[in-house]
């Protein structure tokens, strides 16, 4: 005779594939910098680009001009130039923005992992932090996400 699982190890379940959803999401190339540091780290880091290939300020501190110096040593020409172009046409950047987008794009992937909004929206710390949760568990493209999901 098969076992059954109590809903109290059921939540444990969905909170842990919230947890990891997040993890998976988060561990990607374009987010794991904003992720994997520091935000004060980060903004550093965002601010030491932006004043080694875009351009150039008056005041800046001396850790954003070490940074600038590290990424100019360490990349090539061509990538230094392809990155200047980039960051020339550019809005201003907002790594504080960046690292917000992050999480909410993790908590999403935490939901869809999980499957239970309610479980979602409380790990990712209750309905007013997790506006886009409470959008996304309530939309069709969630119901079509979910059901392609349980297929598998």
């Amino acid at each position: 005779r098969a076992r059954s699982r109590s809903d109290a190890e059921l939540d444990v379940d969905a909170e842990l594939r919230f947890r990891l959803g997040r993890i998976v999401e988060l561990a990607r190339p374009h987010r794991l910098f904003a992720a994997g540091t520091d935000a004060d780290d980060f903004a550093r880091f965002v601010a030491g680009i932006a004043y080694a290939f875009g351009t150039k300020q008056d005041s800046v501190d001396r850790q954003v001009v070490g940074v600038a110096e590290r990424l100019r040593q360490a990349l090539p020409v061509q990538l230094r130039r392809r990155v200047a172009e980039r960051l020339a046409s550019a809005p201003a950047l907002d790594p504080a923005a960046y690292i917000a987008a992050c999480n909410r794009a993790a908590d999403r992937s935490g939901l869809l992992a999980c499957g239970h909004t309610a479980i979602a929206i409380h790990a990712a710390g209750g309905a007013a932090k997790s506006r886009h949760l409470v959008e996304l568990g309530a939309s069709q493209k969630y119901l079509v996400a979910r059901k392609k999901l349980r297929r598998r």
